[in-house]
């Protein structure tokens, strides 16, 4: 009788740790998508510039009332970037660049930081060298607050 009894208990206590442990891997498990769905919130949205509209000086997602954060592309008929552009608050906020597209794809030909829709930083031009098929700077101007500011290369 004490060893059905023990085993009865053995029984009991090992489907109760195998219970909590499922339990426990659940919890985790959801635990783990909310931290998922918690950095996909807070990761900027990449969108095409078509998507986007202007209204009143701000940019904003098509049928949506609040200004737009994130990046917007626009994309040539192979799917190469032709342009792409960081908004804040529906406002230019960060690097906007823009790039020639040729047969090997695509070459880096403008480049400027903004700051609350105005240059702030650094402003550069590239043109494509045929040999390399490489970028090359041919002009960099920074600017503070929209006005050319420091050196002019």
């Amino acid at each position: 009788m004490k060893k059905r009894l023990l085993l009865i208990l053995i029984i009991f206590n090992l489907s109760f740790s195998i219970t909590n442990a499922k339990n426990e891997l659940y919890e985790k498990i959801d635990l783990f998508g909310e931290v998922l769905e918690n950095i996909k919130k807070g990761m900027p949205k990449e969108i095409s510039k078509k998507r986007l509209v202007e209204r009143r000086g701000l940019v904003y997602e098509v049928n949506s009332t609040i200004p737009f954060t994130g990046t917007a592309t626009d994309s040539l008929i192979r799917g190469w970037i032709s342009e792409r552009i960081n908004y804040k608050d529906g406002i230019l906020h960060g690097v906007w660049e823009e790039y020639h597209n040729d047969i090997k794809g695509e070459v880096l030909e403008h480049r400027s930081t903004w700051r609350n829709g105005v240059l702030h930083g650094v402003n550069e031009n590239y043109i494509l060298n045929i040999s390399t098929d490489k970028a090359v700077l041919v002009e960099r101007k920074n600017y503070k607050n929209g006005v050319p500011d420091g050196r002019y290369e």
